[in-house]
């Protein structure tokens, strides 16, 4: 990668991280994961690198089928039962639980559909300055 000289800087290839945060309004930021039906997905890699809060979970259905979608760490965050419709999003069915969560932990989306392959949105405040 190119060291940027301040002016206009130029990267050749396709630029990689190994994290990276995108500050939005209040702080909260985004991430979103596709599922892999019933195998857990991470939502921050394998382990999750930083302290912080999930702030809330929605989904974007695209199976075509009903299914239910748990986000989780050590316990369930959230679980979002989503219908048989695609492309219609989905909040999770109550309030969110266990929402905080550390640098050394997982935290995982898996669906009960083993064909799902709808798109999870994480927001999250993290506990760094």
């Amino acid at each position: 990668m190119a060291v940027p000289n301040g002016l206009n800087p130029k990267f050749d290839g396709q630029v990689t991280g190994n994290a990276f945060e995108a500050k939005h309004a209040k702080g909260i930021c985004t991430t979103a994961v596709t599922l892999n039906g019933t195998t857990n997905v991470d939502v921050f890699g394998t382990t999750n690198g930083f302290e912080g809060t999930v702030t809330g979970v929605f989904m974007s259905a695209l199976t075509g089928t009903s299914s239910t979608v748990t986000l989780k760490g050590p316990s369930t965050v959230a679980t979002l039962t989503a219908g048989s419709s695609n492309a219609v999003v989905t909040g999770a069915n109550a309030a969110l639980a266990s929402a905080a969560f550390n640098a050394s932990g997982t935290l995982v989306v898996v669906s009960n559909d083993a064909l799902d392959v709808g798109t999870v949105f994480v927001t999250y405040k993290t506990d760094e300055a």
